[in-house]
């Protein structure tokens, strides 16, 4: 099955128990690459390197999804347990190292 990174987000977020709810504010798009490119025409007009460009934003944006049809064809992977599986176990070997 096909997932999206709101699936891992979602995943993520139950294992670490935390709430559903988005911890920073949602701004839209188009502010997004408003500020991005505001920044990015200042710290090039002083002759430097922006920390962030329109083309940053507009790679963030795109929906990435998550699937393994390719790789089941062409080299014949089938997974052994579930996206929420994986997730899980991975949140759990970060905490145990201490990482989060």
């Amino acid at each position: 099955d096909p997932h999206d990174m709101r699936d891992i987000r979602r995943f993520v977020r139950k294992e670490l128990k935390m709430s559903s709810m988005t911890p920073y504010p949602i701004v839209p798009k188009c502010c997004r690459l408003v500020l991005a490119g505001g920044v990015e025409k200042l710290f090039t007009m002083r002759g430097k390197v922006p920390p962030i460009r329109r083309s940053n934003i507009e790679n963030l944006s795109l929906s990435r999804r998550i699937d393994t049809t390719k790789a089941q064809k062409e080299l014949k992977f089938h997974h052994r347990v579930s996206l929420e599986k994986a997730v899980s176990e991975i949140v759990k070997w970060y905490q145990k190292e201490g990482l989060i």
